[in-house]
């Protein structure tokens, strides 16, 4: 069987753990030369690692998708070591540690989740889409909460709500190049990023325990379940592959559902 990205060379920020570990790991299974840009250097080399394991091309590069100099020197390597990008994801993103209204949020919490979710996109897409010359794909995560909002998470949302917006002017100025620019709006999906949240902040959502505000994400996703890192990279290996050839400016909510409902967290 054909693999669909085939020699494709794919970058991937974030893909030391969560979504961006998971697709690595699918495009390599898939044929693409991986290459990984984070800040968790530990988490990188493993994946790294379970990729040449399996006969796979991957490597790493420490980067803080926040800083264009380091955004820059990376791309330069990767010029250095392909000469070409094919495959753009921005899955690097922080989430809202501290929940709370924009009263209670530190102005350095809201400087951190926008220069990384926002600001990390357009600095990786700046210094990679002129090495996409045969025309390419990105894909950025945005979140379900880009197209609803939730309280006690301002800054997140306002985020991935630039994230879309972000991705279809993209879209626009960059399909004369060739090169197709859409995203994904998660719903509550179980990966360190959100874990780590439910265990900071269950009780400022009014909870008793982190499992009673699990069962509450739960609860809010009409499927009757969380979703996972594989759910998500499945269909950002679809939007990258030539299956999606028609596809660019798209906003894509997987979710389980949780958009159709209400968004409200925790206790009234």
């Amino acid at each position: 069987m054909t693999k669909k990205l085939n020699g494709k060379v794919a970058i991937i920020t974030g893909g030391s753990s969560g979504f961006g570990r998971e697709t690595a790991l699918l495009f390599a299974d898939e044929g693409a030369k991986v290459v990984i840009w984070d800040v968790d250097e530990k988490g990188g080399e493993d994946t790294v690692s379970a990729i040449k394991e399996k006969d796979g091309e991957a490597s790493f590069f420490k980067v803080d998708v926040r800083f264009s100099a380091e955004i820059e020197k990376a791309a330069k390597n990767v010029e250095q070591l392909y000469g070409k990008v094919d495959v753009l994801v921005n899955s690097a993103g922080v989430h809202q540690y501290r929940a709370g209204n924009v009263v209670e949020t530190p102005e350095e919490e809201y400087d951190k989740v926008m220069d990384t979710n926002v600001k990390g996109i357009f600095l990786s897409s700046k210094y990679l889409i002129p090495l996409m010359s045969d025309g390419g794909s990105i894909v950025n995560i945005a979140s379900a909460w880009g197209t609803i909002v939730s309280n006690k998470v301002p800054i997140y949302c306002t985020s991935k709500a630039a994230a879309i917006q972000l991705t279809k002017a993209m879209a626009i100025d960059h399909a004369v190049d060739k090169i197709r620019v859409n995203c994904i709006c998660p719903g509550t999906c179980k990966t360190p990023m959100v874990e780590k949240i439910v265990n900071l902040n269950y009780k400022n959502f009014g909870f008793d325990s982190p499992d009673s505000m699990w069962d509450s994400r739960k609860s809010a996703h009409p499927i009757g379940r969380l979703g996972t890192a594989t759910d998500i990279s499945k269909v950002i290996l679809f939007l990258v592959s030539d299956d999606a050839s028609w596809m660019t400016g798209s906003a894509i909510i997987v979710d389980g559902g949780y958009t159709l409902g209400k968004s409200f967290v925790g206790k009234r």
